[in-house]
């Protein structure tokens, strides 16, 4: 198993007073593809970086509360925490069943493994993509540090 992420700009579409937001909002936002032989199991959703822990989503909203200018005035929303399940990811999961677990655009020619990932442990993870206006006015250094 392996995880990627990829990010792509978009326009804030509301702007929350309460946070979390509602479980539902997420939907719009956020969404999980699995790919590969088997359907994901409880147990491969223990090993990706997907599941939300309630009290460390807590705690990170109340230290914001504290210490970022931009959060002093939200409102914490337990009944919206609440809704986040702590087994299972907040948002839609799609599956698409695949042979392999290698991606052929992604591999090559010479790659000569069977599969990609890990079959134990932590599930290994990467963020691909960076976007937006302000990529294209930054300097070669700052894209370098950024990628």
């Amino acid at each position: 198993m392996q995880a990627n992420a990829i990010c792509f700009e978009a326009p804030v579409a509301q702007l929350y007073n309460k946070l979390p937001p509602p479980r539902e909002d997420l939907d719009d936002v956020l969404a999980i593809l699995f790919r590969g032989p088997a359907k994901p199991t409880e147990l491969d959703f223990r090993r990706t970086p997907f599941l939300v822990r309630r009290n460390k989503v807590l705690e990170a909203l109340r230290w914001l509360k504290l210490n970022h200018d931009d959060y002093m005035d939200i409102e914490i929303s337990a009944q919206n925490l609440e809704t986040y399940p702590e087994n299972y990811p907040p948002v839609t999961i799609e599956y698409r069943q695949t042979d392999t677990s290698k991606i052929p655009e992604g591999t090559s020619l010479h790659d000569m493994d069977a599969d990609m990932g890990t079959e134990e442990g932590e599930c290994s993870f990467v963020v691909h993509g960076l976007s937006g206006e302000r990529f294209d006015t930054m300097s070669g250094t700052l894209k370098a540090k950024a990628l």
